[in-house]
């Protein structure tokens, strides 16, 4: 007892009093059949055997413990069968499995969380509904949910099924507060429905529990999908309860009954067996989700249609400026902790028809025309940050001077930035198109830049954007996010409006916005459409399409993956190497233009045998004893130099000055310059696939034994060397030792990289929810070994954050 309580007081000294208890959540995966009694009596046994073995007085059970919910399935009473609801249903709270549940939460004292059960009135008669009841530690209904969402589907590769034909929607979501924590309900189908998850965060809760049976056909695609996805929107967690596989039934349940983290990490989870799972949840920083996240800028694309009465295209972009912020702003379900400001885009000439001979009768001053006025209006009234598309400025009152001009607008409606298409529009295609916006409009002459939080915006308009160097000049200036308003037209567009896009964010490293006006077959004008926006990466994070339509992306405004080309002589490979670093330091480090306060380290990785060509026969000639030899020396320097962190792909090693004993070995470098860490690679490649390729590293090189692991501010990374990569036990015991970060250098071929490289990366973030980055030799097709390229980072969702492509490149990602 005395132990217990000198710990007890240490808790209590260390945290706040509710943060030292954790909330005890028991998941129970249960087989169900025909007879309701018998379904009711296994589940209160199944209660009962959880609690003995999770419990108070068991070996699990620590001083932070105090509570249990214990969460049953979906249909814990009957069979999942759409014919036979109606002869299970009963009253909620006073029928049969009610009294059994009451009985039993009363008895152990612990919260139930009951699935679901059909639910009907004391007579039996419709309405019938699928309903969740909870039950506090006394036995008493405390909360009670009807499904919104019925699972109406026939599609294919869906199970098909009606429960209209049998059950009512209810109207009403639920919140329950369980001992300071504040649980959210769900059934079912109400899964897919990211707005009711969001209405459930907005109302305080930080845990979704969501009773559900997948169908063995679709719980593989979506299931653990889903999961994952509700608790990233939310920031919660989530639980989700099937009722275990049984293969003699009509229905197969996937099962897989699952806790997910608010990172959408997978905490515990069930196969496809009746089971039973439990997880410690803590109701501190990790429960109310006060981790540090990193602030999102929110964008939305108005892509507007456009008539020839000016009035009323202002009027419009005002109403679907209105529609957008209801929708996605500060009040909205959508909003979350992570967004910091909402930036709108209207398209280009938004409040007048896109043509030569409108331009002057749609003129007005600039801020004290009509469009401006409004515009200042509404920006003040909803809060948000606006560019204005363009519209047709007349220089003064009076003038005939016009420009073709972007405005920008501040929550305060100020106008706090003003640009003036450069480069006009002046093409003719015979029979396609003529258009010359000269006739009319002025060039303007000077570039705008505003900022946003950690966003540095320039602007350009339409055909500006063909002009790489306007592109160049704002990177130069520090922008990370261009916008170009812009209306292509059907003969331009579809070649270049999207190439130009990826081309500038590629040229420039920056996010790149377009607006268009919406496609109108009508118009003597016929705009392109397809608003987007292009990650730095040149990937599409979103396209508008052709109609009118609005889309919106939240926006996460470093480590350095340097793919090299590899030569013959050790000297120029590594001075090569060095002479890369230092450009990536200088374009992406801590004195670059892109380096912001949310930044704190910059991690370089080289890839495997970066100082010698990828051979069997050369490992000999290159190699050397770290960290005395050549190569460890020129890279402590630049290290230290640089004030980087170095993980220096692989060299040959030599154990040691005269030993014919060779490693493939990876090693760590601090910004002081100090080794930190080093890697003998433990899998080696050997292979012979007839006429194909012939390979075996153990030919000359001796495998490593040991694991290697360090830290960078809250990243603990894991190494590993190319095929290392294809064994998740490596992967998983570097998890098991809490690395959130896998990194591999390797130089896969093109046999094998076309195959397996991506997968294997994926695979690898995707078994331990981990961040996983690979970086290989760039492709040589001259050399002997022609490595495939492709160096990558994924997340732990496995989405490829970036690929390096096959030539010599380096990438860039903030973590």
């Amino acid at each position: 007892m005395s132990d217990s309580s000198e710990n007890y007081e240490d808790l209590q000294s260390e945290l706040p009093l509710e943060s030292i208890y954790t909330i005890r959540v028991i998941l129970l995966q249960l087989k169900v059949q025909r007879n309701k009694m018998e379904n009711v009596k296994h589940c209160c046994e199944k209660i009962r055997e959880a609690v003995d073995k999770y419990g108070p007085g068991s070996d699990t059970w620590t001083i932070r413990n105090r509570t249990i919910v214990c969460i049953l399935p979906e249909y814990l009473n009957c069979p999942n069968d759409l014919m036979s609801f109606r002869d299970y249903a009963e009253n909620v709270p006073e029928g049969y499995t009610s009294n059994h549940l009451s009985l039993v939460a009363g008895e152990l004292g612990i919260n139930i969380i009951a699935g679901a059960i059909p639910e009907c009135s004391h007579s039996g008669r419709p309405p019938i509904y699928s309903t969740c009841a909870i039950y506090s530690t006394e036995g008493e209904v405390i909360g009670k949910y009807r499904k919104l969402h019925l699972y109406d589907v026939d599609a294919p590769g869906c199970y098909p099924y009606k429960e209209s034909d049998v059950f009512t929607a209810g109207k009403h979501y639920i919140t329950t507060n369980i001992d300071n924590a504040m649980f959210g309900v769900g059934i079912g189908y109400d899964i897919r429905f990211e707005e009711l998850a969001r209405v459930y965060r907005k109302e305080g809760c930080n845990f979704l529990v969501y009773p559900a049976t997948f169908s063995a056909s679709h719980g593989p695609r979506d299931w653990l999908t889903l999961q994952r996805a509700r608790a990233m929107d939310t920031q919660c967690f989530i639980a989700t309860v099937a009722q275990a596989r049984d293969e003699r039934a009509d229905f197969l349940s996937h099962g897989h009954s699952s806790l997910i983290d608010p990172f959408g990490n997978v905490v515990a989870s069930a196969g496809i067996e009746e089971s039973i799972i439990a997880s410690d949840i803590d109701k501190g920083e990790k429960m109310l989700g006060n981790t540090s996240i990193l602030r999102h800028l929110r964008v939305a694309l108005l892509q507007l249609k456009v008539g020839k009465n000016k009035e009323e295209n202002v009027s419009r972009a005002i109403q679907k400026l209105r529609s957008v912020v209801a929708d996605y702003g500060p009040k909205s379900p959508s909003w979350t902790s992570k967004n910091s400001k909402f930036l709108c885009i209207l398209p280009e000439c938004f409040n007048s028809p896109y043509g030569v001979k409108y331009f002057n009768e749609y003129a007005e001053t600039i801020p004290d025309g009509f469009t401006s006025q409004e515009l200042s209006k509404v920006v003040k009234e909803l809060g948000i940050y606006l560019i204005a598309g363009s519209i047709p400025e007349r220089e003064s009152e009076g003038s005939s001077k016009l420009y073709n001009t972007c405005t920008v607008w501040s929550p305060e409606g100020s106008l706090i930035g003003k640009y003036r298409k450069m480069h006009l529009f002046d093409i003719n295609i015979p029979d396609q198109i003529r258009f010359q916006e000269s006739e009319t409009l002025s060039p303007g002459n000077g570039l705008t830049t505003f900022e946003i939080d950690d966003a540095k915006i320039g602007l350009g308009i339409c055909y500006d954007m063909r002009f790489e160097e306007l592109a160049r000049i704002y990177r130069n200036e520090g922008c990370n996010f261009l916008v170009y308003p812009g209306a292509f037209n059907m003969t331009t567009g579809p070649l270049h409006w999207t190439l130009l896009q990826r081309a500038r964010a590629t040229d420039t490293q920056c996010f790149v916005a377009t607006v268009s006006p919406a496609r109108d077959e009508t118009s003597e004008y016929v705009a392109y459409g397809h608003s987007s926006i292009i990650d730095p990466w040149a990937k599409i994070m979103v396209d508008a399409e052709a109609g009118e339509n609005t889309v919106v992306k939240d926006l996460d405004l470093r480590v350095a993956l340097l793919q090299l080309k590899v030569g013959k002589n050790k000297e120029e490979n590594v001075s090569r190497a060095i002479q890369k670093l230092r450009s990536v330091v200088a374009d992406y480090g801590p004195k670059s233009p892109s380096w912001t306060s949310r930044n704190s380290k910059i991690l370089c990785i080289l890839p495997e045998c970066f100082n010698s060509p990828c051979g069997v026969k050369y490992f000999n000639k290159y190699a050397e004893t770290i960290p005395d030899g050549y190569t460890s020396q020129q890279l402590s320097k630049v290290a230290k130099e640089l004030g980087i962190y170095l993980i220096a792909g692989s060299i040959p090693e030599r154990e040691s000055e005269g030993s014919s004993k060779l490693y493939n070995t990876c090693t760590v470098w601090s910004p002081k310059g100090s080794l930190i860490g080093k890697y003998r690679k433990m899998h080696l490649f050997d292979i012979d696939i007839s006429d194909k390729i012939h390979f075996r590293e153990s030919e000359t090189i001796s495998p490593g034994n040991a694991l290697t692991t360090f830290e960078i501010d809250n990243a603990k990374i894991g190494l590993g060397i190319c095929q290392d990569i294809r064994f998740e036990e490596l992967a998983r015991i570097y998890r098991n030792e809490g690395c959130n970060f896998l990194v591999y250098p390797g130089a896969f071929n093109m046999k094998a990289g076309l195959l397996h490289w991506t997968l294997l990366q994926r695979s690898r973030a995707n078994d331990t929810q981990s961040f996983v980055a690979a970086v290989s030799p760039a492709q040589d097709e001259t050399s002997e070994y022609v490595a495939y390229g492709h160096s990558s980072i994924i997340d732990p969702y496995a989405r490829i954050m970036v690929d390096a492509g096959a030539g010599e490149n380096t990438v860039v990602k903030d973590l």
